[in-house]
């Protein structure tokens, strides 16, 4: 007995380009990854840890840092990034949010009688948005010794 939807699907399924992972770029340093945040470009926003610190680091399509800075404080993460302007929250008191150009400009925006926060009060503000339509992004833990990276993939 022929199954029409089964060859179909079959069919389809052959049909297929199929699709591999190639690195592209790799970053490491970090003691935890903990955010990251694609530009649809094959850059990202990461936020992060180095060692004792938490991190804020933005990354172009060829995994060189068009930003980076190492917190004094702590942070709820990523509020707002699209590749042109990164905002980020840090807590001071009361708490601040940052905004960053594609020029790596910093912008504080704070009111003395208020905290300033993402959508929501609880970070990260913004889910992890690992991939675009080129590629993807991983982070990567050492299964030894060494530091976490954060590793851009094609689907080429």
């Amino acid at each position: 007995m022929k199954h029409p939807l089964r060859q179909f699907l079959i069919a389809v399924a052959v049909s297929l380009p199929l699709r591999a992972a190639t690195l592209e770029w790799a970053a490491d340093g970090f003691t935890f990854v903990a955010q990251i945040i694609a530009d649809g470009k094959g850059g990202c926003a990461v936020c992060g840890q180095y060692t004792g610190s938490f991190c804020i680091v933005w990354f172009d399509n060829t995994g060189q840092k068009v930003y980076e800075k190492t917190l004094s404080v702590n942070t709820s993460g990523i509020v707002a990034f699209d590749g042109k302007n990164l905002i980020y929250q840090v807590g001071t008191s009361p708490a601040s949010l940052v905004v960053v150009d594609k020029n790596a400009t910093e912008q504080t925006v704070s009111d003395p009688n208020y905290h300033m926060h993402g959508s929501h009060t609880a970070g990260p503000y913004q889910p992890n948005r690992a991939f675009d339509k080129k590629g993807f992004f991983t982070a990567q833990q050492p299964t030894g010794a060494g530091t976490w990276r954060v590793a851009r993939y094609s689907y080429k």
